[in-house]
């Protein structure tokens, strides 16, 4: 015959067993996802303007624009070109959470900018890489658009 606290034990295991699913479960967010979100770039202004997600999803994003240059996406370094009448598309994984600003950095109009090549080896950068000037005022060159919020699971 068992005895009382054979038997206490026994019911504590059982019921131990039942409920660690359920415990496991509580702690956990949602499951990563993939998720593909469209976004306008259309008179200086980001359609949606923010957009939230969870950390671990995949994300695809997919950018019209009807302007030249390129968006960027501070705290993952991302960066795309944009022309108008195509889409720009770039995948990368939400693993770091935060808020982080969008930025649009408009192309340089053809007579505004020169490019200025160091010949003669005196100068210019330890790569030799050639600098781009633009006259064009600092505002109007970026745009901050809006941002990508990234929440923890």
């Amino acid at each position: 015959m068992r005895s009382v606290c054979q038997n206490k034990l026994i019911i504590s295991l059982a019921l131990s067993l039942l409920l660690l699913p359920a415990l496991v479960a509580c702690g956990s967010g949602p499951a990563p996802q993939e998720l593909t979100r469209a976004l306008k770039l259309a008179d200086g202004r980001l359609t949606p303007d923010q957009f939230q997600v969870n950390q671990g999803d995949t994300l695809t994003l997919r950018i019209e624009s009807d302007r030249p240059g390129s968006i960027h996406f501070h705290g993952y370094d991302i960066e795309r070109e944009l022309t108008p009448g195509s889409t720009a598309e770039f995948r990368f994984m939400a693993d770091a959470t935060g808020r982080f600003p969008i930025t649009f950095h408009a192309a340089a109009e053809p007579n505004a900018s020169s490019d200025h090549h160091d010949e003669g080896g005196q100068g210019g950068n330890a790569a030799g890489e050639h600098q781009h000037q633009t006259d064009a005022p600092a505002d109007s060159a970026e745009l901050e658009l809006g941002f990508l919020i990234v929440l923890p699971r």
